[in-house]
């Protein structure tokens, strides 16, 4: 069997997943060298290789310290989540020598998917769908006024910073939580944040917008010879998740590949808010939850795109069912 390295840099735990379903190849082993800032992150048991990555690297340090990894283990395909931006700014790098690397290599596409500013505005531009009313701000000011004018026409306010990810800094503004029962990382006063942005001497870029009451959709994308992946899986107050093939939803996703020529895996989220499908955000690779889409559909993401890239084609075939999906923790001795 025909042997293959390939490195995932640092991503979230949940990559693990996304390594096992690679590793399931029957034609190719795939060697996995993994790299994270921590050292018992639960992914290196995914691994056949791993190592701690340096911290606090500048840009031009972290794509010399890539280059001369890829070279040290011979890697042949390059996973990142780390640094993508800057790591598709040096594409050509990496081709010289002979490192297939799984990202979009358009870089001002890259870019504007990014930034939920400008996803925003490229999807209105696309006349995709419904996005939401939202100001982006970066001062005390600004963030006042955009509330002030939000709270006019919706119930809630929520936040997050417009360069983001997981939804990290996503925020509900609630006036009636009590700071001693508050549970909830999600949910700030609007004084406490005002009087937080007010101590800061420099405020991120901030989205404001309603916050959106309804289910939210996350759709795993990838884009094949044989057609279109996307898979809804529709998110419920607990751990189950539905797989359900909304037509809609479908449709939308397709148009955005038509128009916007992404030919890697991307996740595509939305959110109902009175009986309209707003979008959320766009991620320009494979989610936390993919494993959970595959499993569900029965078709193996992760492998179909990393074969792809090394030009082999993956033929896959939906089951289409709506099933519902959870999870539980399982122990993993490090």
């Amino acid at each position: 069997m025909k042997k293959m390295n390939i490195w995932f840099n640092h991503w979230f735990s949940t990559v693990y997943h996304i390594i096992n379903l690679i590793k399931k190849d029957v034609d190719i082993n795939f060697f996995v060298v993994g790299t994270n800032e921590q050292e018992d992150s639960v992914i290196k048991k995914a691994c056949d290789l791993w190592e701690v990555e340096p911290r606090g690297l500048s840009e031009k340090e972290y794509i010399d310290y890539s280059l001369e990894f890829c070279q040290k283990y011979k890697i042949e395909i390059f996973v990142p989540r780390r640094n993508q931006f800057i790591i598709c700014k040096n594409i050509e790098l990496f081709d010289k020598i002979g490192v297939k690397v799984l990202v979009d290599r358009d870089i001002e596409k890259l870019k504007l998917l990014q930034n939920k500013r400008t996803t925003y505005e490229l999807f209105n531009d696309l006349e995709l769908g419904y996005i939401p009313e939202y100001y982006c701000v970066n001062s005390l000011d600004g963030f006042k006024n955009a509330y002030i004018k939000l709270k006019e026409k919706h119930e809630k306010i929520c936040f997050k910073f417009v360069k983001d990810e997981g939804g990290m800094s996503f925020k509900v503004i609630d006036d009636n939580i009590d700071i001693l029962y508050n549970a909830s990382h999600a949910k700030v006063s609007f004084l406490d944040i005002a009087n937080h942005l007010g101590n800061r001497k420099q405020i991120p870029e901030i989205m404001m917008m309603p916050y959106l009451s309804g289910k939210e959709i996350s759709v795993d994308c990838l884009d094949t010879t044989d057609g279109l992946i996307a898979i809804p899986r529709f998110k419920t107050r607990g751990r189950a998740e539905v797989i359900k093939y909304d037509t809609d939803i479908i449709n939308i996703c397709r148009a955005f590949f038509d128009k916007c020529g992404i030919k890697y895996p991307c996740n595509i989220q939305f959110r109902y808010h009175n009986d309209n499908l707003y979008l959320l955000e766009i991620n320009t690779r494979m989610s936390g939850g993919i494993q959970y889409s595959c499993l569900a559909s029965g078709i193996n993401i992760p492998n179909i795109a990393i074969n792809q890239l090394i030009g082999i084609r993956k033929k896959w075939i939906g089951n289409n069912e709506e099933r519902k999906i959870s999870y539980i923790e399982n122990p993993i001795l490090l």
